[in-house]
């Protein structure tokens, strides 16, 4: 859901974003895999600098529509297979552009010629009469609705005590779960909103989410909130940038908070999750989130 064009427009940077992350996640990943030998997978034998790769191979890994033949199947993953044999394609089929074929990369559409020489990571548009219908966003949408459900029940089941919690100061109407990093502007921007939110009923639930991995120094600062005496004090304070001396202990929920926001599709912070499941992503102002809860019958 989104609020306001501005946010409509950085949501659509975002999901490029995120595209375009899955596609750098998995090039690190085979390059550093193939630089440690770790990944017995990269030791193919090359002949003249050429990957042979059989069809054997290609089917087995990969997902293939019925309708889309075998030979074009074959030229298109034999050509990336060889450039880069490591990268999980999945699902091949047509597109709604004639001789243009698309598949799955992670979570991302990558849209291929029919020969496999070129590719492409993007939104598909459509014109339909006076409107530009973006493709991929109905399918995310239609994705994101089914599963929100489930994320809301994943979330549900986090003890209370494992998160940090500013209550409503009325009467609850409603709460929300927020995924926070230290070092990250919009999340301090969003942290400002907070009284409003509790004047207005709203309870807002903390959850850890370092972008830079549980390993980071955003990491050991978020463990040292949920270690603090006054956990609700400390993450103001970090908010407000103020010095304050790390000081993580053991055991904390950072490094199982981190991995459920993976698992539930959170991608950056702040992102803002309501009862209901539906994420919210951004920093909107307590009168756009409330406006966004209503629209939800969330408040």
């Amino acid at each position: 859901l989104v609020a306001g064009d501005n946010q409509q427009k950085n949501d659509s940077n975002s999901d490029n974003s995120a595209a375009l992350s899955a596609l750098a996640g998995a090039l690190e990943l085979a390059t550093r895999s193939a630089q440690t030998g770790n990944d017995e997978k990269n030791n193919l034998e090359t002949n003249n600098n050429e990957t042979q790769i059989s069809e054997a191979s290609l089917s087995s890994t990969t997902t293939v529509d019925a309708l889309v033949s075998e030979q074009t199947a074959m030229q298109i993953l034999s050509s990336i297979k060889a450039a880069r044999p490591d990268l999980p394609i999945d699902n091949l089929r047509y597109s709604n552009i004639e001789g243009i074929y698309k598949a799955t990369l992670q979570d991302s559409t990558v849209f291929f010629s029919g020969d496999g020489q070129f590719f492409i990571i993007g939104d598909m548009y459509q014109v339909k009469g006076k409107q530009l219908i973006n493709l991929q966003e109905e399918k995310r949408r239609k994705e994101e609705a089914a599963f929100a459900p489930q994320r809301a029940k994943m979330l549900d089941a986090v003890p209370l005590e494992n998160m940090v919690i500013f209550p409503s100061i009325v009467s609850r109407k409603a709460y929300v779960y927020v995924f926070t990093d230290i070092d990250c502007g919009f999340c301090r921007k969003l942290h400002g909103q907070i009284p409003e939110l509790q004047t207005q009923g709203i309870e807002v639930r903390y959850l850890a989410f370092p972008r830079a991995g549980v390993d980071s120094i955003s990491a050991q600062k978020l463990a040292t909130i949920w270690c603090a005496d006054n956990p609700r004090e400390a993450m103001t304070l970090f908010k407000q940038e103020k010095n304050l001396d790390i000081a993580p202990c053991e055991p904390n929920p950072v490094a199982d908070h981190y991995k459920l926001g993976q698992d539930i599709g959170i991608l950056g912070t702040p992102s803002i999750v309501l009862s209901s499941g539906q994420i919210v992503s951004g920093a909107p102002s307590a009168e756009q989130l409330i406006d966004i809860m209503k629209e939800a019958n969330l408040y």
